[in-house]
């Protein structure tokens, strides 16, 4: 039933169009993780945003792997798309700091939209 499970929608809608597959991704984590909002960031510039994501976003350390970490008034999940030089970014202001798990999963997560992307 769609709907019912968010992440397999993700995954058909960026199978269906593999070429917007990040902005896809982007648009979709903050609802898959409890965020508010999820960009993708390159170079130190912004490339897909979800609605209530800055328009900017420094990272001035890029992890070489998935990590949760605090900022200001920030917990955040930062996902390294290698293949597509990309660095996913995910925030929540409210609310636990993310857990080991959710980080696993939103990885596994972004590691399939990649491949996926690579295709169009």
């Amino acid at each position: 039933m769609p709907g019912s499970a968010l992440d397999y929608d993700l995954l058909m809608h960026v199978a269906s169009e593999p070429a917007r597959g990040f902005a896809t991704l982007v648009d979709a984590l903050p609802g898959l993780c409890g965020a508010e909002w999820s960009l993708a960031v390159a170079d130190g510039v912004v490339q897909h945003a979800s609605h209530a994501a800055p328009a900017s976003f420094d990272l001035p350390e890029p992890p070489p792997r998935a990590v949760a970490r605090d900022a200001e008034k920030l917990r955040l999940m930062l996902l390294p798309v290698v293949a597509a030089g990309l660095h996913v970014v995910v925030a929540r202001a409210d609310g636990p700091d993310f857990h080991r798990a959710e980080v696993e999963r939103a990885a596994r997560i972004v590691d399939v939209v990649s491949k996926l992307a690579a295709r169009a």
